[in-house]
């Protein structure tokens, strides 16, 4: 009776073990998902950037940790929207504001929507490097070709142990 009372705790400790090994990976794959995901939504979305008047920039606001840029609203033609990406507070967030006319520039911006959290956990301070046509770093809105998207992420459950999501995202080249 004691060498079975042995075997099944040592069994009860294995299995539980394993139990809660697998629910860490569960949700470590989980979060490594949404973070992909968030990289992926800003990297669709600034590809997306231009404008149809070109007095205006393709880029509002261009930083190490936040970039608003113009697009064309695909839900409702005739319309631009504009969107900011920003790292504060160890997440990405979003907005938008959408223009309120129609038929064209000159472009009429209404308000941003409040940010909203598209993936937590960030480690990294800094998130987006402007690149020209030749690969250098720019500091110039109108000489940005691409954008490097680059973020660090901590596990939840293990913050010691991190993940960096990249994406180089080339603007159109027609505006």
């Amino acid at each position: 009776m004691f060498v079975l009372g042995i075997l099944f705790a040592i069994f009860a400790t294995v299995f539980g073990s394993a139990i809660r090994h697998d629910t860490q990976i569960e949700g470590q794959t989980l979060f490594q998902s949404e973070a992909r995901g968030a990289v992926d939504r800003l990297a669709r979305d600034f590809r997306q950037a231009s404008n149809t008047d070109a007095s205006v920039s393709r880029i509002a606001t261009m930083t190490s940790t936040q970039l608003t840029f113009y697009s064309p609203d695909a839900a409702t033609p005739f319309h631009l929207r504009e969107l900011s990406y920003r790292v504060a507070g160890g997440e990405l967030d979003r907005q938008i504001a959408f223009s309120t006319n129609t038929g064209g520039p000159p472009w009429t911006m209404g308000s941003f929507s409040p940010w909203s959290k598209e993936v937590g956990n960030v480690a990294s301070t800094t998130a987006f490097t402007y690149l020209d046509a030749n690969g250098a770093v720019t500091a110039v809105p109108a000489s940005v070709a691409s954008v490097v998207v680059s973020l660090t992420l901590a596990t939840v459950l293990s913050p010691t142990r991190q993940f960096t999501y990249s994406a180089t995202v080339t603007l159109r080249t027609s505006q």
